[in-house]
């Protein structure tokens, strides 16, 4: 789920919390997220990954997806292994964009339409 607080967007992630998810993000705190369209228009975003496991963010982060409406939105309590935001098997990914990049399948078939990209002013990650 991705917020827009009319200056930073903020990505919000509802997962499993395992050892190997700590690990991995522990090591390598980047993701990157793809969005494909039917119409093959797609979307990039190359995000710093922060697990948080604090009360007060997973509740917040809980009711977010219970609130939303569907698509987007459902009630986490369906996942068999979370009995609440509170839960130790329940963690909250929060990704921060430094790259964004949109790509209209009509640029790349017709020539048309704009590709668009965006980068924070922060160091180039390789």
């Amino acid at each position: 789920m991705w917020e827009w607080d009319d200056s930073v967007l903020s990505g919000w992630v509802a997962l499993q919390n395992t050892a190997i998810m700590r690990d991995h993000i522990g090591e390598h705190p980047f993701v990157s997220c793809s969005y494909w369209s039917d119409t093959h228009d797609t979307c990039t975003a190359e995000c710093d990954a922060e697990l948080i496991y604090d009360d007060l963010t997973r509740i917040k982060v809980w009711n977010k997806f219970k609130a939303a409406p569907q698509p987007l939105g459902y009630d986490p309590a369906w996942v068999d292994r979370w009995s609440g935001p509170t839960d130790d098997s329940f963690a909250v990914l929060h990704l921060e964009p430094w790259r964004l990049r949109v790509f209209p399948a009509t640029a790349l078939i017709q020539g048309a339409d704009e590709i668009l990209n965006w980068r924070r002013n922060a160091p180039v990650r390789l």
